[in-house]
């Protein structure tokens, strides 16, 4: 952790310590709004946004952003239904991995 910030902005000052993070700000510039609601038509350059939008305006009451693809399990806590994915379905290939994009939708 050394501050350094080698990946930066050619339109504007910002700079990153990772490739993605100026990736996710280069769509500031662009104005690509890649992810979408599954539920309307909000659209956002970043999928923590969409998870925000569906979770915390109550545009969507009742909605469950987490749906089991193999049940009827649903749920608005990631790790809830991480949990859910390891311990009820074994068959599920690398759960870690299934749940971190479950509810975002991307193009």
């Amino acid at each position: 952790h050394t501050g350094e910030r080698p990946f930066k902005c050619k339109i504007c000052n910002f700079a990153s310590t990772t490739q993605s993070h100026l990736s996710r700000h280069k769509r500031v510039h662009t104005g690509e709004k890649p992810y979408r609601c599954p539920w309307c038509d909000y659209r956002s350059n970043c999928a923590e946004n969409i998870r925000k939008h569906i979770l915390h305006t109550g545009k969507h009451e009742g909605v469950k952003m987490y749906n089991c693809p193999k049940c009827v399990y649903a749920t608005n806590a990631p790790m809830d239904f991480r949990n859910h994915l390891k311990e009820s379905h074994l068959d599920i290939e690398n759960p870690d991995l299934a749940y971190l994009h479950a509810g975002i939708v991307s193009k």
